[in-house]
């Protein structure tokens, strides 16, 4: 009997566990299955993140690379406008002379050339030291230990130039830009400029690299107001750059 009961006994139990086991290996199935796409969609979805970063960086690049050119290719256009170099004016230097020269340096660049101290040039009270050629004004200069207000000498040899300035139409940016056109032929090239304002000149600066470190002045002789509005007709009286 207990045999037989025991043999009985599992048979149900055998029923009831076969089932059981036929319907969570079905769910596993099921539930396997519905996991697959969850993890499919997932791995897209990283895929597609990725390849938009990627594109991302390829625009950003690409943006980059393009201003790049485009500011190459604009300063280069710049720069080949003027031919006579011992004329340039450049964010460092004026004709041969190079800021931070000797006086001694530009004896030996313009050897015929003749010096003395002036003043007015830009404003009544400050003395400049001029370099006219046969008569022909060149260029003017100061030094760093040259007093603009009070020196009746002129420099030492190995004194070092800090400020050079020329209103000689001869002088000109690499861009063809001098003394005698208006400001808004230079505008054309620069864009808009910064102005200054002093009591007997102002000048103006443009932020484009070609020419940042330069002056361009317009002196307004016999005028004593501060306030004055600059204007695009305006015409360089003359051009400067200093350390």
């Amino acid at each position: 009997m207990k045999t037989a009961f025991f043999s009985i006994r599992f048979f149900k139990i055998a029923l009831f566990i076969f089932p059981a086991f036929l319907i969570t290996g079905c769910q596993s199935a099921v539930d396997q299955s519905n996991y697959q796409p969850e993890l499919k969609d997932k791995s897209k979805v990283i895929q597609n993140s990725n390849a938009q970063k990627e594109a991302n960086k390829t625009v950003s690049e690409n943006t980059n690379a393009a201003e790049n050119t485009f500011d190459e290719a604009k300063t280069a256009n710049l720069n080949t406008v003027a031919a006579d170099t011992s004329n340039l004016i450049t964010n460092t230097g004026l004709g041969k002379i190079r800021l931070g020269a000797k006086v001694a340096d530009i004896k030996k660049s313009y050897p015929d050339a003749a010096f003395k101290i002036v003043s007015g040039t830009l404003d009544d009270g400050v003395s400049d030291i001029e370099a006219s050629r046969g008569g022909e004004k060149l260029f003017y200069f100061t030094t760093e230990n040259f007093d603009e207000t009070e020196t009746v000498e002129l420099p030492a040899q190995n004194e070092k130039i800090d400020f050079l300035l020329t209103d000689n139409p001869k002088f000109a940016t690499a861009q063809g830009v001098k003394v005698g056109q208006t400001f808004g032929d230079a505008e054309k090239l620069y864009g808009k400029p910064k102005f200054f304002g002093e009591l007997n000149y102002d000048f103006v600066v443009f932020d484009n690299p070609a020419v940042n470190k330069i002056a361009f002045y317009f002196v307004h002789a016999g005028e004593k107001q501060v306030d004055r509005d600059y204007s695009p007709k305006m015409r360089i009286t003359h051009i400067g750059i200093g350390k």
